[in-house]
């Protein structure tokens, strides 16, 4: 794994335990749209983000944003923006 790689990976999970989500969200748009950050990188911050969606879905489920945002749907909609127009898939 490329030391971009890693610090990407890290600063998303260092803004997840802190339960900082809007950061969360806000670092991983400007870290996807860095012109000379390596694909790679991108791929594997995504990739770890993708796998906090779970935990987010059942603190959701159990009320713990009640009355607040939805976190989930926010995590999902920024994956989402990063990611359109460049996945591919092969059928």
């Amino acid at each position: 794994m490329s030391s971009t790689s890693v610090l990407l990976v890290l600063l998303g999970r260092l803004l997840w335990e802190a339960k900082s989500y809007d950061e969360l969200n806000s670092q991983l748009t400007i870290m996807s749209k860095k012109h000379g950050q390596l694909k790679e990188a991108v791929v594997r911050m995504v990739d770890e983000a993708m796998t906090w969606l779970p935990e987010l879905k059942r603190r959701k489920d159990e009320g713990e944003f009640k009355g607040g945002k939805d976190r989930w749907l926010e995590l999902v909609n920024t994956l989402r923006d990063i990611t359109e127009g460049k996945v591919c898939l092969l059928v």
